[in-house]
């Protein structure tokens, strides 16, 4: 009965230190290789080239899986704050400390009908229930430091395609 005691002790007292704090992921789209980011400003799927002045790390809190959760941008940095929303003009995804003219939203995550991956929903404004879709052109940049990479910028589709799938895994698990 002691050791029982003892035992539930220590999970009462270890349980708010596994679930209360916000958790780093990666967020990537399933079938595509590359890894949803945020470089100087602009949300995309980076391809290819080394990503020094960006961000591919998402913080996530607790509980994402069954409520609307906000996409922040892991750690401090320039991002700290930001979260991932979309141009209402344009339906593209992009990465917001409310700017003018943009949404910044929820996004609701759930399990596709297939064996791999999840949707994620816009939960707000004129394209609530939207998906969250790579599009499809591949875009070449290079950064501040004159490095090139490439990548797909983010849109808002109606319906899901093969483009809307994303594996999300707690990074270091």
């Amino acid at each position: 009965m002691k050791a029982l005691s003892l035992l539930s002790l220590s999970l009462a007292l270890a349980a708010p230190a596994v679930c209360s704090a916000d958790e780093p992921y990666r967020i990537r789209p399933v079938d595509i290789r590359g890894t949803l980011s945020v470089v100087e400003g602009r949300l995309m799927v980076g391809l290819s080239g080394k990503l020094n002045h960006g961000s591919s790390e998402w913080t996530l809190p607790p509980g994402w899986r069954t409520k609307p959760v906000s996409l922040s941008p892991s750690g401090a940095g320039a991002y700290r704050g930001w979260s991932i929303g979309y141009d209402p003009k344009t339906r593209q995804g992009v990465v917001t400390l409310d700017k003018p003219g943009e949404v910044r939203c929820f996004w609701k995550i759930s399990d596709a009908k297939g064996p791999v991956g999840s949707y994620l929903r816009a939960d707000a404004g004129k394209y609530e229930g939207w998906y969250l879709t790579v599009d499809d052109k591949v875009e070449k940049a290079t950064d501040r430091d004159g490095k090139p990479y490439t990548f797909h910028r983010l849109l808002l589709t109606k319906e899901p395609s093969k483009r809307s799938l994303w594996t999300i895994s707690e990074i270091g698990r």
